[in-house]
Order: C-alpha cells, then sequence, then structure tokens
C-alpha cells in the first residue's frame, strides 16, 4: 500500500498539476482521481491548494510569506 505519506505526494501532485503556471507554477492541467478505497479528503485537498494560492499570491507582492 501507499500509506500516509504515498497519499500526501499524490495530493499535492493533484494540486500542482490543477493551478495555473503563472503565480502558482503549477501546470495548468486537470485531474481525475479515483478513490478505490474511500479514503480521499476533499477538504485536504482545498486547504492545499488555498496554501499554495496565498504563497503564491505573497511572492508575488513581495511579502514573506505573509497572508494576503
Amino acid at each position: 500500500m501507499w500509506g500516509l505519506m504515498g497519499g500526501v505526494r499524490l495530493v499535492k501532485a493533484a494540486v500542482t498539476c490543477l493551478l495555473p503556471e503563472r503565480l502558482y507554477g503549477g501546470w495548468e492541467g486537470g485531474v481525475l482521481w479515483y478513490d478505490l478505497d474511500g479514503h480521499f479528503d476533499i477538504l485536504r485537498l482545498v486547504c492545499l491548494l488555498q496554501a499554495r494560492i496565498h504563497q503564491g499570491k505573497a511572492l508575488s507582492c513581495g511579502m514573506d510569506g505573509a497572508r494576503v
């Protein structure tokens, strides 16, 4: 099995795929997720997306990780 860290890596990869390249360093693509074991946490995905978006906004404004 993948274990906890494998799942975290997959969610982080999904975040990178979903975000636009400009500002966020993503790939501007889509993600198709097959949740075979029923453990996918959509709230975790949303939290990681929001964190990357806030990080990208802070970097584009020249701030040191401060929330925008």
